[in-house]
């Protein structure tokens, strides 16, 4: 059977597709007051990778070769400079159909050199799956925030200004793959929290001088690191140690890996991380004075026809709103008890 005509138009539909995909993530540039000015220059930012992909597919149309090696180095190159910074997924969802799409035109250069347009039986099928998953996206989902704050919400009436050191944690899980829980480095963690801190700080009235310090893997390599945190912590009045634990279970990945790909996403599936927040509030004797315990759940839903609604339901805005919800919470909780009060 000849699939001339197949092989011929896949990879080229496939680049199109998968740079109409990239798109999709600029639609957040309508969001907010910006000017008919300011949306065009965003714009035109956020798709300069995909006017590349169809720049690349212009001088590749004739000349397959061309597509055979620029877009698996592409692939290559989003995964080496953003290694780190993103779940595994994202690389597989960003660099699998650049790899897919240098293999296609590979076989398309490879049958015009040799005059035979014939692939072998079922690869039609096989790449047009491929395909179909690798151009899935999903739209996220956030829970309701866990032993949430039910008291009375009150200001301190204190007056007097208290110096509040705050320590950082943040861990990450994939259960069932990693023997231990592993702190996230500053390419994992989520960007902004810095802002989203400093905003939910604004519920403690009466902390005047504080500090901030985020837990490393390698401070257990740097003695000099570790004394400076265990001095301030004896300066300040209080210590407020707050743990961020991300969890996710490697089974449920793998068996919903396998569902979608054998319903080629046509039917959405979950892939959920679990958040659980421990908080503990210390004086400058490093006595135990209080501790709150919050939890929520961000649930990814993949499915091919998502991908028009990710934009308004995408991973990160539902964390950040999550991480604003419980700061808050448990500042509101911290300020409503009266905790902190000059010793």
């Amino acid at each position: 059977m000849k699939y001339s005509k197949f092989l011929f138009w896949t990879p080229r539909i496939l680049t199109v597709l998968f740079a109409l995909f990239l798109m999709i993530f600029s639609l957040d540039v309508f969001e907010g007051s910006s000017s008919a000015g300011e949306i065009a220059i965003g714009l035109f930012m956020h798709n300069i990778p995909s006017f590349g992909i169809l720049l690349f597919l212009y001088f590749s149309w004739k000349k397959e070769y061309i597509g055979a090696i620029v877009y698996p180095l592409l692939g290559c190159a989003y995964i080496f400079f953003a290694w780190g910074r993103f779940d595994i997924l994202a690389y597989i969802f960003i660099s699998g159909p650049l790899f897919i799409m240098g293999f296609l035109f590979y076989m398309n250069w490879r049958m015009r050199k040799s005059g035979n347009d014939s692939v072998p039986p079922g690869a039609a099928s096989i790449s047009s799956i491929l395909i179909i998953l690798l151009l899935s996206s999903c739209a996220s989902s956030k829970s309701d925030l866990g032993l949430a704050y039910k008291g009375e919400v009150k200001r301190n009436l204190s007056t007097e200004k208290v110096s509040v050191y705050f320590v950082f944690s943040h861990i990450k899980e994939t259960v069932g793959l990693d023997a231990i829980p592993k702190l996230e480095n500053r390419f994992q963690r989520l960007n902004g929290f810095d802002d989203i801190f400093y905003e939910a700080q604004k519920n403690l009235s009466n902390v005047g001088k504080f500090a901030t310090y985020i837990e490393e893997a390698d401070d257990v390599n740097n003695p000099k690191k570790r004394a400076e945190k265990d001095s301030l912590m004896k300066v300040f009045d209080y210590t407020v140690k707050i743990r961020i634990e991300k969890k996710n279970y490697f089974s449920r990945m793998a068996l919903g890996t396998i569902f979608s790909t054998l319903s080629v996403t046509l039917i959405p599936v979950p892939y959920t991380k679990y958040y659980s927040v421990k908080t503990e509030i210390l004086d400058s004797s490093n006595k135990l004075i209080s501790e709150y315990s919050r939890n929520f759940e961000i649930t990814n839903w993949w499915q091919m026809f998502l991908c028009v609604v990710y934009p308004f339901h995408p991973e990160t805005r539902k964390t950040e709103e999550m991480y604003l919800e419980f700061l808050k919470d448990i500042f509101r909780q911290i300020e409503s008890e009266g905790i902190f009060k000059k010793l």
